[in-house]
């Protein structure tokens, strides 16, 4: 008898495939030897198989769903508040299928970060991961009138009129090279401030076409868009004639002062100050 009252504990556990080892090994052999017990695994194990066979029928609510799966399922009286208590576990469940669903579908949607953003942010961390970031710089200088001029030579690349904020940051150009993002060519500055790099992207306002989630957060000329890609910070605004997007572990606001448009820029550009 006390074997019985054992088996009976765990016999949800043993149809579920959740006992242990030696339990599912104590149930089976007493199951061998006790009828009473092999009928009662018997109807638990024809009730666990009418239930998901009701379940999985569409088109029925939660009431109608428990009522006719009690009535539908012979088993003695003392079986059915067992049915009915798993009838209240019905919403709760509902609720957790539709947050599991809901943040499936999250998970899988592309990201809010700009497309741009993100390569930028994968470009930044491949110079900075090699032993000697410098190494890697077509032209190392601390001029960004030697680098307009290189790339201008050498790739008919115009980067003039970038200077924006690099002055009233403090921050050393170590030199720059060549690089694409999503197949676009894109001048890679790298940029020291206080030992920290940042890598400065200059693209032309043109390809801007080519990631349409930031050119939706570009439409004004000047007006600044931050947002946060892995440990990074990244920063992007459209200039007249260039898309600059700085990225680093600094501070935002510092970012911000990067590739902020100097006051004599902004008046020679046509969009006028709109955006600032």
């Amino acid at each position: 008898m006390i074997d019985c009252q054992k088996v009976r504990q765990q016999i949800n556990l043993y149809l579920d495939n959740e006992a242990t080892p030696e339990i599912n090994q104590f149930i089976q052999e007493h199951l061998t030897t006790c009828s009473s017990c092999r009928k009662l695994f018997a109807q638990e194990q024809h009730l666990e198989q009418k239930l998901v066979e009701i379940i999985s029928k569409p088109g029925l609510d939660n009431d109608r769903l428990w009522d006719k799966a009690v009535n539908s399922i012979t088993v003695s009286k003392s079986e059915r508040p067992r049915i009915y208590n798993l009838r209240y576990i019905a919403p709760l469940a509902s609720a957790a299928l539709v947050m599991i669903v809901l943040g499936a579908f999250l998970l899988f949607q592309p990201s809010s970060t700009p497309v741009l953003l993100a390569d930028a942010a994968q470009e930044h961390q491949l110079l900075i991961n090699t032993p000697e970031p410098e190494e890697q710089l077509a032209v190392k200088t601390d001029s960004l009138e030697t680098l307009a001029e290189y790339f201008s030579e050498q790739y008919k690349f115009n980067i003039t009129g970038c200077e924006c904020g690099m002055a009233t940051c403090k921050c050393n150009i170590k030199g720059g090279r060549m690089c694409s993002l999503s197949k676009k060519p894109a001048v890679h500055i790298l940029i020291d401030y206080q030992g920290v790099p940042i890598s400065l992207f200059v693209l032309s306002s043109k390809d801007l076409t080519a990631f349409p989630d930031a050119q939706s957060h570009l439409k004004q000329c000047h007006k600044i868009y931050q947002a946060k890609v892995k440990d990074f910070n990244c920063a992007m605004v459209r200039l007249p004639d260039n898309i600059l997007c700085a990225v680093s572990s600094v501070k935002p606001e510092l970012l911000k002062e990067l590739i902020t448009d100097t006051e004599e820029n902004i008046k020679r550009c046509k969009c006028g100050t709109e955006g600032r």
